[in-house]
C-alpha cells in the first residue's frame, strides 16, 4: 500500500463488518450484565450492612444494647470525624459511610441509612451534603478498583502519588463546595462571592501576564530566544 510518495509504504485497516444488532440478543445481553451486577453488588452490601450491623451493636464489653457511643462503629467514626469537620460533615456516621464506601461504594447510601434515621441531620448545610456526594465520587474508589490499579501501574511511588492525589482532589472539591456553600447561604453571601471571584479572575490574569516571556523582534533575537541582552553585554565589553 502506498500513501502517495514513491518509496513510502502506508498503513492498512481492514475495518470489521457492522451489523445491526438483533433485539433479542440485546435483551439477553443486558439481562446477563444486570443479573451479574445484582449477584454482586447484592452480596457486597449485604455482607457490609452485617459487618456493620455486629460492629454497630457490638464493644469491648460486649453486646451494647443500643448504647451506640460504647460500640466499635463509634470508636472508628469518631477517631476520622475531625478530617471531615472542614467539609461539613464532621460526624463519626459520615466518617463510617465513607470507611465503607472503600469496600463497595454502593454500600455509602446502605450504611447511612443504618447508622443514622435522619440523613439531613448529618450535614451542616445543603452544600455540605453536596461537598459529601462530591467527595465520595472523586476519593480513593473502592478497594477492588485500587487492587486493580495497584497491578496496572506496578510502581509503589506511582501509587502512592495515585492514592494522595484522588484524596486531596475529592477534599479540595468538597472544601470548595462547602466554603463558597456558606458564603452564598449568609446575608449578603452572594455580593461577597462574587467579588471574590472577580478578584481571583484579576489576579489570576495579572499574574499571567506579569511572568509571560516578553518576545523581541529585532535582527538579534532568533527562534524565540532573546540575544539582545546578551548583544549589549558584548559590545559594552569591546
Amino acid at each position: 500500500v502506498r500513501n502517495g510518495k514513491k518509496g513510502e509504504k502506508g498503513f492498512l485497516l481492514e475495518m470489521p463488518v457492522y451489523r445491526i444488532p438483533d433485539a433479542k440478543s440485546v435483551i439477553f445481553l443486558l439481562l446477563d450484565r444486570l443479573k451479574e451486577f445484582l449477584l454482586k453488588a447484592g452480596t457486597v452490601i449485604f455482607s457490609i450492612s452485617i459487618l456493620l450491623w455486629l460492629l454497630q451493636n457490638f464493644g469491648f464489653g460486649g453486646y451494647v444494647y443500643g448504647q451506640t457511643e460504647k460500640s466499635f462503629l463509634y470508636g472508628i467514626g469518631n477517631a476520622i470525624k475531625f478530617i471531615f469537620y472542614p467539609l461539613g460533615f464532621g460526624n463519626w456516621q459520615a466518617s463510617v459511610a465513607l470507611i465503607s464506601g472503600l469496600l463497595a461504594r454502593e454500600a455509602v447510601a446502605e450504611t447511612i441509612s443504618l447508622v443514622c434515621s435522619d440523613p439531613a441531620a448529618l450535614f451542616d448545610t445543603v452544600y455540605s451534603a453536596y461537598a459529601f456526594l462530591a467527595f465520595v465520587l472523586l476519593s480513593v474508589p473502592c478497594i477492588a478498583t485500587v487492587a486493580q490499579a495497584k497491578r496496572e501501574l506496578n510502581d509503589n511511588k506511582t501509587f502512592v502519588f495515585m492514592l494522595a492525589f484522588e484524596f486531596l482532589t475529592g477534599y479540595i472539591v468538597a472544601l470548595l463546595i462547602n466554603v463558597f456553600g456558606k458564603i452564598i447561604s449568609e446575608p449578603n453571601g452572594l455580593i461577597f462571592f462574587v467579588f471574590g471571584i472577580i478578584i481571583i479572575v484579576t489576579v489570576i490574569v495579572g499574574l499571567s501576564v506579569m511572568l509571560k516571556p516578553k518576545k523581541c523582534n529585532c535582527k538579534h533575537c532568533t527562534k524565540g530566544e532573546c540575544k539582545c541582552k546578551i548583544t549589549a553585554k558584548r559590545n559594552t565589553t569591546i
